[in-house]
């Protein structure tokens, strides 16, 4: 055995006095160069003494200072297999080490310590663990390349300025660590097990502190545990310091004072474990922090361990620049009893990929923990691992759980998820799942699918199995894009009722199809095994955009209502096309065929609502229950090229109303034209259009027995044209719902229709208010008929208010009001119009001359070209309805005079003959502003237009235009005379124009430009 006491050099010991005192020892030292690893410096006012027996080197003496013991090296490093044994008294608290030399400590081997005394480690130079580096001590350890440690009477324990010999060492508790230039790396690869074979590598004693607090700190495949404890990792520039804290059990370091920071790596299968009795936190501060290569950082309650506490230890990565978690995992996981704990990590953009998890999910009897990811610039999730798992967050309750998931909270400048990343909080056992909110000062963006086949998304579930309801996703962000398949849901299978979906942005842009076929959209759904109701998507936006197949889909598919959707935009929302799979972009809510509940609301507030190419806002019931309202609130709303926005029943339950107030205008036109083919290639899908046919529609499928929706429109101006609707019809056994529309105009054109007809039920009602014009063009509808051949059924009532217009249909265009039967009654029609142009009542005697003979051989009144207003019956005249058409009576006594009872005699004289070539003339009434004379007469193409001229100040500047026949300005070619202002002057002439348009003038030109078609006759005297 060997002992040495004082600083040992080559040159104390070869050379005294010039004579060679220990040459044996010294022929030792360098045939076994590890014997000389653990060498004291000597700058101790009691110096540590080291003795090595076999593989042990024994540390003992060194300076006591109450609770503390200090020894100091020149050299520390335990070389593999071998022990350092820090034989300290048990009353020892603290055993403060350093190393005063420039060589980096490289252990390799079991450093050890007495009673449950900690253990600090200094050497600025650098400190190596390797891959059989462990520790044996009952109390914490930290390892550090900082310069020296601060004491709280303010004494420094320094590794670059010790003293020879110390002063006087202090009793006080260790507060801090100071670091100076270049502070060296600290490096762990430790892989040593356990006597249960378990990698453990560099651990401490359950509920004590590990730390490696330095220059930049690797864990290069090395695992470190500290159950139920804590570990810090801590990652300083120069001339910074962090605080100890000392805690129950182990050390918190606080770093609130560190200005800059240097790099932290955990790669190549690293492991950081604290889990045991849920106390256990994992602390990371650095500049940029990166957790690689199959890694895991690991908190929370272990089976059969209680948590102590309301809430278990956090794992918190706080880095000043960047954080990178690549195919790694973070868990805070609840498997015994209590409360499991948070996860939280800062930086300035935080990266996870390739797979990665985020977990703090709870499987045994307590609450998930919450996950807070916190970024100044980008948070992104994206893709897959090899082995098939997504990048995720999850704050899940597990089917064992027994208490509520947790919360996810995301705050950064943008927030990006693709490739199949997903972000969730299911509960699957008995308790609620956890809410997700996320908020970005710029961008949110979810895109894609992943290699897995699985949509990139935000998600909450009540799982099958699972009691509890699901938790409210929140998006905020100026714009937000969902697209290439990815999808927000908030979805029940369970016994519970589903999330809340909310999204606020300025822009929000929904759109395409994934690699796996699915849309893009937001959705919430109460599925065949749940027992609770579906949630609601609630939009409050500037501007929003659905296209390619893009959905907001709410529905109930098992015990429970369908969930609503509400759009409050101050811009433009505009749902438009159909995707590559087929189905149309659309905001739709549906009860599927086995469920039972009710639809709830489609209610969309905007500036303007345009529905194109096949788009759709609907709502369904395939079920008992009643389809949801849709109510619109627009400026303007067009529904062009297929677009639809309608309500159905194919069941027994009543499809919805549709009520839609738009101040400005309303337009429907056109139709789609990949309806058919694209309908018999995916079949019948949920979310389905009604035929081809742009409109708006309230209707029953056949075989339904609910009856259809009712139809309120209110606006200034509606027009429907090319074949679009405005339908309540029924095909099935119900009754067809009502149409209201008031509106100052209304246009149908080209088979346009307003319709409200059943196939065997009573036709619906229809009343429209069109305060100034209705007009009917080429073959359009407005129709009540019920009953299609061998059905039954009367026909529905038309009211029209058009008491201060006119209705105007172009004559023998096959343009209709019908309220008629196939075998029941026909109904009523009511007119009230100033004016009607172009349509005429069939007479009794007209239809008993159509209907005459059997049903093969009866003509229906409406294959005629003429306009017709018909409320008949097929079956028999007498049961036709009623029509009553309400115009102004024509008062011909109106603004007339008087005649003298006393006849005017008239002579004319017959002195002068006109000539041959004069003997015409002509008497033309043409109306007013060109309307023919008689309000009974249809309007004609040439019509003699009569202008109006102003008698203002402007007149004066005023000329006759030759070139158009009317007053115009600057006219050079002809002299007129010019009234005098605001004087009214009877006209004294006319001249014409080359069209033949006549002009009165208040004194005929001198020199007209052509000559009259009128000339004065001319007589002479004989």
């Amino acid at each position: 055995m060997q002992i040495y006491g004082w600083k040992l050099t080559l040159g104390n010991w070869l050379v005294l006095g010039g004579a060679i005192t220990s040459l044996s020892f010294a022929n030792a030292l360098l045939e076994n160069p590890a014997i000389a690893q653990i060498l004291p410096d000597g700058t101790l006012p009691n110096n540590s003494t080291v003795t090595m027996q076999d593989n042990i080197t024994t540390v003992s003496g060194g300076t006591e200072a109450g609770a503390n013991l200090f020894h100091s090296f020149e050299q520390f490093s335990v070389p593999t297999d071998t022990t350092a044994h820090f034989n300290n008294a048990t009353n020892i608290q603290n055993i403060i080490s350093r190393v005063t030399g420039g060589s980096i400590s490289n252990i390799d081997g079991l450093i050890r310590a007495n009673g449950t005394a900690n253990l600090f480690l200094l050497n600025p130079n650098g400190i190596i663990f390797d891959s059989n580096a462990a520790l044996n001590i009952g109390g914490s350890f930290i390892a550090s390349t900082a310069s020296s440690i601060k004491f709280a009477d303010g004494f420094q324990f320094s590794a670059t300025n010790p003293q020879t010999p110390s002063p006087l060492l202090t009793i006080s508790v260790p507060v801090g660590l100071q670091l100076e230039s270049n502070p060296g790396k600290i490096v762990n690869s430790s892989r040593v097990t356990n006597s249960r074979g378990e990698i453990v590598g560099l651990s401490v004693q359950p509920g004590a502190t590990l730390g490696l607090v330095g220059g930049e700190v690797a864990i290069a495949g090395g695992h470190m545990t500290a159950k139920g404890g804590r570990i810090e990792l801590g990652s300083m520039a120069a001339a910074n310091a962090v605080s100890l804290v000392s805690a129950n059990s182990g050390w918190l370091l606080d770093y609130q004072n560190t200005a800059n920071f240097q790099d932290i790596s955990v790669t190549d299968d690293a492991k950081i474990a604290v889990n045991g009795d849920g106390r256990g936190s994992i602390n990371i501060n650095a500049n940029n922090i990166d957790l690689l290569s199959g890694s895991n950082l690991q908190a929370g309650i272990d089976l059969n361990f209680q948590s102590l506490g309301d809430r278990s230890g956090e794992i918190a990565l706080n880095a000043r620049g960047n954080v990178s978690v690549d195919n790694a995992t973070i868990s805070n996981l609840g498997i015994g009893i209590g409360n499991a704990g948070d996860i939280s990590i800062a930086g300035r953009s935080l990266f996870f990929t390739n797979g990665s998890q985020l977990l703090t999910n709870s499987q045994g009897q307590g609450n998930a923990g919450n996950i807070a990811i916190k970024a100044l610039d980008t948070a992104l999730f994206d893709g897959v691992s090899s082995r098939g798992e997504a990048t995720t967050l999850a704050a899940n309750l597990n089917s064992t759980g027994r208490g509520n998931g947790g919360k996810i909270a995301i705050d950064a400048e943008s927030v990006s998820l693709s490739n199949g990343a997903e972000i969730i909080a299911h509960t699957e056992g008995q308790g609620n799942a956890g809410s997700i909110t996320i908020n970005a000062s710029d961008a949110i963006s979810i895109d894609g699918v992943g290699s897995n086949g699985f949509s990139s998304g935000v998600g909450s579930q009540v799982f099958r199995n699972a009691v509890g309801n699901g938790g409210a996703i929140a998006l905020n962000a100026p714009k937000i894009t969902v697209s290439g398949g990815a999808n927000i849901v908030a979805h029940t299978h369970g016994q519970g009722d589903a999330g809340t979906v909310t999204i606020n942005a300025n822009n929000i842009f929904l759109d395409g199809v994934g690699s796996n076929g699915e849309s893009s959209g937001l959705g919430s759904a109460a599925f065949g095994t749940a027992r609770g109701n579906a949630g609601e998507i609630k939009i409050d936006t500037h501007s929003l955009a659905a296209t390619n197949s893009a959905s907001l889909f709410v529905a109930s598919f098992g015990q429970g209502d369908a969930g609503s959707v509400t759009i409050n935009a101050k811009g433009a929302v505009s749902f438009d096309g159909v995707g590559s799979n087929g189905r149309s972009s659309n905001a739709f809510s549906t009860l599927e065929r086995g469920s039972i509940g009710n639809g709830r609301e489609i209610n969309i507030t905007a500036n303007s609502l345009s529905l194109t190419d096949g788009a759709v806002i609907g709502t369904a019931t395939n079920a008992r229950g009643n389809g949801g309202n849709i109510k619109i609130h627009v400026n303007t709303l067009n529904v062009l090229n297929g677009g639809q926005i309608l309500t159905t029943s194919r069941d027994g339950g009543n499809a919805g109303n549709i009520i839609v107030d738009a101040t400005d205008s309303i337009t429907l036109s056109g139709s789609d034209p990949t309806y058919a083919e694209r309908f018999a290639l995916i079949g019948r899908p949920v979310v389905r259009n009604q035929g081809a046919a742009s409109g708006l529609f309230a209707d029953t499928d056949a075989g339904s027995t609910g009856s259809g929706g009712n139809i309120n429109v209110s606006t200034q101006s509606l027009s429907i044209a090319n074949g679009a609707l405005l339908n309540a019809d029924s095909f099935g056994q119900g009754i067809a719902g009502d149409i209201e529309v008031d509106s100052r105009s209304i246009e149908l054109d080209n088979k346009a229709g307003i319709l409200a007809t059943a196939a065997s039920g009573n036709g619906g009602n229809i009343s429209l208010k069109a305060i100034n014009l209705l007009t009917l063009r080429r073959g359009s509808q407005i129709s009540t008929t019920a009953g299609i051949a061998g059905a039954g059924g009367d026909g529905g009532n038309i009211s029209i208010d058009n008491h201060h217009g006119f209705i105007i249909a172009a004559p023998n265009e096959n343009s209709d009001i019908t309220a008629n039967a196939f075998n029941g009654l026909g109904g009523s029609i009511r007119i009230d119009s100033d004016s009607i142009f172009g349509m005429q009542q069939l007479t009794r005697s007209d239809l008993m001359s159509l209907l005459a003979g059997d049903n093969s051989t009866r003509l229906d009144p409406q294959q005629l070209a003429t306009n017709n207003i018909t409320a008949f019956s097929r079956t028999s005249p007498d049961l036709s309805g009623t029509i009553n058409i309400n115009t102004p009576e024509v008062k011909l006594n109106r603004s007339l005079v008087n005649l003298p009872s006393v006849p005017v005699t008239t002579e004319v004289s017959q002195a002068c003959q006109p000539r041959t070539g004069n003997d015409r003339s002509q008497f033309i009434i043409t109306g007013r502003g060109g309307l023919p004379p008689n309000p009974t007469d249809v309007l004609t193409n040439n019509n003699v237009q009569v202008d109006w001229v102003a008698l203002d100040s402007s007149a004066k500047n005023s000329a006759i235009d030759n070139s158009k026949g009317k007053i115009g300005k600057n006219w050079q070619n002809e002299k007129a005379v010019k009234p005098s202002q605001n004087e009214i002057v009877e006209a004294q002439g006319w001249i014409s124009d080359s069209d033949g348009n006549l002009t009165l003038v208040a004194q005929a030109p001198t020199s007209p430009p052509h000559n009259a078609w009128s000339t004065s006759a001319t007589c002479s005297v004989r």
